[in-house]
């Protein structure tokens, strides 16, 4: 869907993505560019993560953490795909795999990968512009809510898998594509434009 979304880029300076279940304060979008500040190099980005941990699919994803704020953005290892704010030319240099279908873990990891091998900076934001609605399973349940997973996850669930094979490739760890025995059963297709740096 990130994919997609960033087809629709026609010129602008700046691009934002974030999540669809995220609440913005008011003036966020003077709070964005005051964060900005021009004071960067042409390569920054500012997004929200803390840190990262191994999800059950066996793929880094970030995990739900605490940063206090600080005077101005603080550069950080991490890349939180929930806000983004960066000069639009990301979108070209640095764009989203489209051949990672269904994927949840593994996604911010991938972009942060790809990002930094390829000379981008990543900044923790030091205001909030947004909020991110997060809730469990069992408030989903009683609110009525469904999640993507929650719809045909059974015919999803392989295609998520051949997602993160896919990523596997881009590591290349021998050792790590080794413990798949269906890493050879992986969609390659346009791997060079979404490998890293």
């Amino acid at each position: 869907a990130r994919a997609e979304a960033e087809r629709m880029y026609s010129g602008q300076e700046f691009a934002m993505q974030i999540d669809s279940h995220s609440t913005f304060v008011p003036e966020w979008d003077e709070m964005m560019l005051r964060m900005w500040g021009g004071k960067f190099n042409n390569v920054p980005m500012i997004c929200e993560a803390h840190m990262l941990d191994w999800s059950v699919r066996d793929m880094l994803k970030n995990t739900p953490g605490f940063s206090p704020m600080r005077p101005s953005p603080v550069r950080t290892p991490y890349f939180g795909a929930g806000l983004v704010f960066a000069k639009a030319h990301r979108l070209k240099s640095v764009a989203y795999d489209p051949h990672l279908h269904y994927l949840f873990d593994g996604e911010e990891f991938d972009m942060a990968m790809r990002l930094f091998t390829n000379g981008y900076d990543v900044y923790a934001p030091n205001e909030t512009p947004l909020f991110h609605f997060y809730s469990s399973p069992q408030q989903n349940k009683k609110m009525g809510i469904q999640k993507f997973w929650d719809y045909q996850w059974g015919k999803r669930f392989p295609i998520m898998f051949e997602s993160t094979r896919r990523i596997r490739h881009k590591v290349a760890i021998p050792e790590v594509m080794a413990q798949d025995p269906k890493i050879n059963q992986t969609d390659l297709t346009d791997l060079g434009r979404y490998q890293n740096g």
